[in-house]
């Protein structure tokens, strides 16, 4: 074993000088190198081999490759890459290969080597011999055959769509029952069609910028690419129907073609349409497939003008309606207005309108739902909520002796009751509370009022008389006259503050009685549940 060891680390000294060479590296950090790969060489030539000794080697080696990256970008020195990054690359995929034989069953280590050789640059080639060696041991593996394809179609890859469309065609026939590889097949050729639309688009312009002589032949050119989009549309409608009959009765594969659609509207709107009746004519009574009908209308609802929002608000909101007269079961109200809900939460930025317009349908759908007695006590609890916030008591005290009608055994609802009787017996304590204050507060004027206006009487008949009588009246009278006047005013002054100070002083023995008896009542049953433990400690 130590044989095989030595003669690997023999093989590492070329590519250890050239690091010093380079000065990328001290020789005591090419020591260090040198001792750590031995260390992973004599774990993996062990007699018991595991997945963890080969794994821990190689991310070694890639961390010595980040550091060279590191390095070479500080100092710029770009030299020497054949001698030192070739050589860790390969030594990296020589374990993965020996790790792949010994553990063939672990697509995780076949995953990782596939993502190294995608990092490392020009290895497309590479990447695809690994996928072609995977699906041979994994060929039930369903994401490995749509990764390999995605690999072979993208601009990352190969971009090669044919190549991409037959490996697709392999998983389907290795995995007959697969969604994900039907549905992934049927979404590249509708990407196909789309790249053939954009070509047609691009020959469109250049047409227009050419002469006569030559418009012709753009012409027939135009042509050919009118046909290849027809046959290529025609063989999404072929794929359709196919999946359809592979595939029938499963309604989720079915809204799935129809998410993928949606997002090709300009190339397949009648293929869109097509799917919308088939899923209305096979299941027209099940809720998920009405909410994607419903929420099909609001695809593109961000990006929409004002009146294409309500206009595409009002159309989903038609059809959830529709829906519920059609078939008012308990699993269609529940799915319908918990999508309502959320509707309603998201309008929140939006105009008040449209949160109106959603509000309204939701509220009659709820109407609808007690009518039929077919809400649960969830949406019950979402109802009264909604109720609360719009200010209407009324209708919250109707819908929850309802609620509890229909669901005695839920104890959010009456959680809900016993709060909403909470809030009503404190409004009517503070509207009380009011109606006193405003009572007393009267009362003192009219008492003030009462000790005030003798008084005033009197003075007024005084200076009546003291203006009726003659001018022969001397100045000492007059004098006399307004010195009673002014002994006889503090004295209603002094009578209005002494009845003032008896009610403050009535007020604050009340108080004192108040405080008085709850500290009685506090003592005895303080004694009373003192009295209780000790009994509790003898038994």
């Amino acid at each position: 074993m130590s044989e095989y060891v030595q003669q690997n680390l023999e093989e590492m000294v070329p590519e250890l000088e050239a690091m010093n060479t380079s000065d990328l590296f001290n020789p005591k950090e090419t020591k260090t190198i040198l001792k750590n790969r031995e260390g992973h060489e004599y774990k993996i030539m062990q007699h018991t081999k595991t997945k963890a000794s080969y794994e821990n080697y190689i991310e070694y080696e890639k961390k010595v490759l980040e550091l060279l990256t590191i390095r070479r970008k500080k100092s710029g020195n770009q030299s020497d890459k054949r001698d030192i990054e070739d050589k860790i690359v390969d030594r990296i995929h020589k374990l993965f290969r020996i790790a792949n034989a010994r553990f063939k069953e672990d697509i995780s280590l076949w995953q990782q080597h596939i993502d190294f050789t995608k990092f490392v640059a020009g290895e497309k080639t590479s990447v695809s011999r690994l996928y072609e060696k995977c699906l041979r041991i994994h060929s039930q593996n369903q994401a490995m055959w749509v990764d390999a394809a995605r690999w072979e179609g993208s601009t990352e890859g190969n971009n090669d769509h044919a190549m991409a469309r037959e490996i697709l065609l392999k998983g389907h026939r290795a995995n007959p029952g697969s969604q994900l590889i039907f549905l992934e097949l049927f979404h590249m050729e509708l990407q196909i069609a789309e790249v053939l639309v954009k070509r047609k688009e691009l020959l469109g312009m250049k047409v227009e910028k050419k002469g006569d002589d030559k418009n012709e032949e753009d012409d027939s050119s135009d042509d050919e690419n009118k046909g290849d989009e027809s046959s290529q549309l025609k063989v999404v409608e072929v794929l359709y129907k196919k999946g359809i009959e592979i595939f029938s009765g499963f309604s989720d594969f079915h809204l799935k073609i129809l998410g993928i659609t949606c997002k090709y509207t300009h190339i397949a709107d009648t293929l869109e349409k097509k799917i919308v009746s088939d899923l209305r004519a096979r299941y027209p009574c099940r809720p998920e497939v009405t909410e994607a009908l419903g929420l099909r209308h609001l695809n593109h609802y961000k990006h929409a003008s004002p009146e294409e929002k309500k206009m595409a608000l009002n159309a989903c909101l038609e059809v959830f309606t529709d829906a519920v007269k059609e078939a008012p079961t308990e699993p269609m109200f529940s799915r319908l207005l918990c999508c309502l809900l959320t509707l309603h939460d998201a309008q929140r930025g939006e105009g008040a309108d449209l949160r109106e317009t959603c509000l309204h349908t939701m509220l009659c759908i709820f109407q609808s739902a007690i009518h039929h007695n077919r809400l649960t006590a969830g949406l019950y609890s979402s109802l009264l909520s909604l109720l609360q916030a719009a200010d209407l008591r009324e209708a919250v005290g109707e819908v929850v002796t309802v609620a509890i009608q229909q669901h005695p055994a839920s104890a959010e609802l009456w959680t809900q009751q016993l709060m909403l009787l909470a809030n009503h017996t404190q409004n009517k304590a503070s509207e009380k509370k009011k109606k006193k204050k405003k009572m007393k507060e009267s009362d003192d004027n009219e008492e003030s009022e009462e000790e005030i206006t003798p008084v005033v009487r009197r003075t007024r008949s005084h200076t009546r008389q003291t203006d009726s009588q003659t001018d022969s009246q001397t100045d000492s009278q007059s004098q006399l006259d307004t010195h009673h006047r002014a002994q006889r005013i503090p004295k209603a002054k002094k009578k209005n503050l002494w009845t003032l100070t008896k009610t403050v002083k009535k007020k604050k023995q009340k108080k004192t009685k108040k405080k008085k008896t709850t500290q009685i009542l506090m003592k005895k049953m303080t004694l009373k549940l003192t009295h209780k433990m000790r009994l509790l400690l003898l038994h």
